[in-house]
């Protein structure tokens, strides 16, 4: 990991600045803690550049372990660590591809995968308005495993272990960026994960969401017509560039990228 990400300026996360999505944002102590760091652009050196042809951002984030808000001794949940959450939008590349600007009308795809420990993500979708959600996943992911940010979702990337770091990686098309303000102006997603005092998790729903439905636990699958398996890391993606295909060019590949394709309902 520290060869793929030499060069690389993190960007540090700090509870202060997840203030706007989190369930209790009164902090009394910590603000500055770092609660995860953005590699973006990683790479190895060599590699950077060829990523970059093919019009990719390889990123790599790290969450640390541990618990947000305020103590469980004042009777309160605590929040698990999670990033900000975003949404993503499709922009015009000032530096297109070999071939000329890509055409996609279709809100581009992100691909994740678990370096180390284990991971939660929180994916959200609404038709018309943020604050009213037409679906909603809790999806879980082990070492190894790889998971696909669909069209349209919103992800939170969540690290529910105590003791142990997070680590991701992800490759995202460049014509993409993120949106952050849906979260922030209804502060987070549409359910909060959190601990009580005798250390059971909980989710509970985010009161400044008109709707949202229940909760559905999923767990990712194989995807071979994608290259994507267990027993290869994703970042082998760069020695047939032509696997990037499903990122840069998602409206060709929408029979594949369903939810039911794609995951699996956790047992």
């Amino acid at each position: 990991m520290e060869e793929i990400a030499q060069g690389i300026k993190p960007e540090p996360k700090t509870l202060s600045a997840l203030r706007p999505v989190l369930k209790n944002p009164v902090l009394t102590s910590g603000q500055e803690r770092i609660v995860y760091e953005v590699y973006r652009g990683a790479g190895l050196t060599e590699d950077r550049a060829l990523i970059k042809t093919n019009n990719i951002r390889y990123d790599i984030t790290k969450i640390h372990p541990g618990r947000l808000g305020p103590s469980t001794e004042l009777g309160t949940s605590q929040e698990l660590p999670k990033t900000f959450g975003h949404y993503h939008r499709k922009i015009q590349n000032p530096n297109p591809p070999a071939g000329g600007q890509i055409q996609n009308n279709i809100e581009a795809v992100e691909v994740f995968e678990v370096i180390s420990g284990k991971a939660w993500w929180l994916i959200q979708k609404y038709e018309n308005e943020p604050e009213v959600i037409n679906e909603v996943y809790l999806i879980e992911g082990l070492e190894n495993e790889k998971i696909i940010i669909l069209s349209g979702f919103g992800v939170t990337s969540i690290n529910p272990e105590k003791d142990k770091e997070l680590v991701l990686a992800n490759f995202i098309s460049l014509d993409t960026e993120n949106v952050y303000e849906p979260y922030k102006n209804l502060q987070g997603a549409c359910y909060y994960l959190t601990e009580n005092e005798k250390g059971e998790m909980a989710f509970e729903k985010n009161p400044n969401y008109k709707e949202a439905p229940e909760l559905i636990k999923l767990k990712p699958r194989e995807i071979p017509e994608l290259g994507i398996s267990w027993s290869k890391p994703l970042y082998e993606f760069i020695k047939t560039p032509e696997k990037f295909d499903f990122l840069n060019r998602s409206e060709k590949f929408q029979n594949i990228l369903t939810i039911e394709n794609c995951y699996q309902i956790k047992g």
